[in-house]
């Protein structure tokens, strides 16, 4: 990704996306922390095949009131000065992991 792209706005498409796919969600009661914003914004790239920036889809949960939980998270990436981590946000959600793996999959048919 070039910094052109990292640095562009988020494009009202990818919320769009977003939005649609989580409607397809089952919201459950307890947070899973296997369904991160990072790891849901991949599966959604999948199923629609384009790239997604995750603060499209955190900006649509916040657009549909989906209940989130704000986290500290790691990336690795190595910064000019020898720094091989970078402390990033990201929320867990309380998706069903059933429906997110049905989802995931882009040749599957809403119910």
């Amino acid at each position: 990704m070039t910094e052109e792209q990292w640095l562009a706005p988020i494009k009202e498409e990818e919320i769009s996306f977003c939005i649609d796919w989580l409607k397809k969600q089952d919201i459950t009661k307890m947070y899973n922390k296997r369904l991160h914003s990072y790891t849901l914004k991949h599966v959604i790239e999948n199923y629609y095949d384009t790239y997604i920036y995750e603060g499209s889809l955190i900006e649509a949960v916040k657009r549909l009131d989906i209940p989130y939980k704000e986290v500290d998270t790691w990336s690795k990436r190595r910064e000019p000065d020898g720094t091989i981590t970078q402390r990033t946000r990201s929320i867990y959600l309380p998706l069903s992991l059933k429906t997110v793996r049905y989802y995931s999959d882009k040749t599957k048919n809403a119910i």
